[in-house]
């Protein structure tokens, strides 16, 4: 078959490129090549009446680099007869984008700049749009327009040392109530063992909740189970295997269930953060939720921070923190509990103070107290006393 030539539009894009328009380039097709020509001044097919004047406003989207034009008429004010003045402003006029030349009754040359408006839309559209792993990034550019943008993945920067993994971890801002994350180094191989696969059930779903132990809470270790990858709570290697069963066949309904505790009593120093951690099984997942004394916590506010894992941070911690805190585990289907104590240990400067000072003040009550109490003679002993002194003279 005869091939069809391809024209040659080297010129043509040259001339595009050479052009220097000031209401902008009209682009068209001809003879194979996209050609180029300069738009005609918007304000010459206007109509405005003699006590206004035209004015091409650009209108700039985003989607597009050039802006487009059109009339608009303005009423005219305070005009100015001499058209050196209208000469000399054309002069001093510094604009932007562009200056346009307004022929005003008197047949002097007006300048003004050409005004720009931006369309936001298609930006405000696309950030409703937008859909991102890790939240959104909101800008604002020198147009005055929002942009939206993903933000970059939290483990992207972070640098772990040898033998452990950066994991993402979402939590709840408790001053936006937003969902964050944040990026943790934690261990790829844990210390302990699987536990022995008890299990007699034949699988029919496989279920992946970790690749290795760096993305199980606390002490858990990633463990096969058939064709599953769960999160299961260690044993020592010469320990018996635990009594319970630690896992769940996959699409069978079954309440919460409490692993053994690694760190039933956590200590920390008065000022400085504690975490609290518990250990659940169930299917589907339990809801943690946190109570100590009177205090239910279900999720972040003030000193409290409840971890997407179920674990509980305190920070900015006081001795009256002090106390049993109740993991309390709810699927539905069931409800299971356990235990840990917090114990905030005082700083030894602040103890001895708070001891000693007291024990000063109370040494100084009892001197005064002896001082209060010493008998004192009465006024007619004293005269008593002194007129049997001047007999014996």
């Amino acid at each position: 078959p005869n091939q069809v030539p391809v024209p040659d539009c080297t010129a043509a894009q040259q001339q595009c490129e050479a052009l220097d328009c000031q209401y902008g380039v009209a682009r068209f097709m001809q003879d194979g090549c996209v050609r180029c020509q300069c738009n005609d001044d918007p304000c010459v097919r206007a109509n405005c009446s003699s006590h206004e004047r035209c004015v091409a406003v650009a209108v700039r989207n985003p989607a597009y680099q050039e802006p487009q034009y059109s009339a608009t008429c303005v009423e005219e004010t305070n005009e100015i007869d001499d058209c050196e003045e209208y000469v000399a402003n054309c002069s001093r006029l510094r604009c932007e984008y562009n200056i346009q030349r307004t022929r005003m009754p008197n047949g002097c040359d007006k300048c003004s700049c050409v005004q720009l408006e931006t369309d936001c839309t298609p930006l405000i559209d696309e950030c409703a749009t937008i859909k991102c792993n890790y939240g959104v990034q909101q800008t604002v550019g020198a147009d005055g327009c929002q942009r939206c943008s993903c933000k970059e993945y939290p483990c992207e920067k972070k640098s772990c040392p040898p033998g452990d993994r950066c994991v993402v971890i979402a939590y709840n801002d408790g001053i936006d109530l937003e969902t964050k994350y944040t990026a943790d180094c934690r261990t790829v191989s844990k210390p302990g063992v699987c536990p022995m696969d008890e299990t007699t059930t034949n699988e029919v779903t496989c279920r992946r909740e970790c690749y290795d132990d760096a993305d199980c809470r606390g002490v858990g270790k990633c463990c096969r189970r058939g064709c599953s990858d769960l999160c299961l709570a260690p044993v020592e290697p010469t320990s018996p295997p635990p009594v319970i069963n630690t896992t769940l066949a996959p699409d069978v309904p079954a309440p919460p269930q409490a692993l053994p505790q690694q760190e039933p009593e956590v200590a920390a120093s008065e000022g400085g953060k504690a975490t609290l951690r518990c250990l659940f099984h169930g299917n589907p997942p339990p809801k943690i939720t946190w109570k100590h004394g009177e205090l239910t916590i279900d999720g972040s506010a003030g000193r409290y921070r409840l971890m997407s894992d179920g674990a509980l941070e305190i920070v900015s911690l006081y001795r009256n923190d002090t106390g049993v805190y109740i993991c309390v585990a709810d699927n539905g289907l069931g409800v299971a509990t356990q235990e840990i104590h917090l114990v905030v240990n005082v700083a030894v400067g602040q103890l001895s103070a708070s001891v000693v000072q007291p024990q000063l003040f109370l040494a100084y009550l009892s001197v005064l107290s002896l001082a209060r109490y010493v008998p004192r003679q009465p006024p007619l002993a004293r005269h008593t006393a002194s007129v049997r002194a001047r007999i014996r003279r």
